[in-house]
């Protein structure tokens, strides 16, 4: 699960503000990416990010964008690590 590649507990991850758990200079790519999903556009199959990991060092993923309907909400992420 991406709370355990993170170093987090699941409750920990989901009280966070998922954009702080992506690297600073891919932010605004991810933003991008999710007003665009917002709006019902299409999403690339995968992306390569660098996530950060609670202690602070960075992590090369792929994430994966589908999605899933949960809780009233869409979701749409599955990482896998790349190191």
């Amino acid at each position: 699960p991406a709370a355990a590649i993170l170093g987090y507990t699941l409750d920990e991850l989901l009280a966070l503000d998922v954009m702080l758990t992506i690297v600073p200079e891919q932010r605004q790519l991810v933003d991008q990416l999710r007003t665009g999903f917002r709006a019902g556009q299409a999403m690339p199959p995968a992306i390569e990010l660098g996530l950060l990991h609670k202690d602070g060092t960075q992590l090369p993923v792929e994430a994966a964008l589908g999605t899933i309907e949960l809780d009233g909400f869409r979701r749409a992420v599955a990482i896998k690590n790349v190191t």
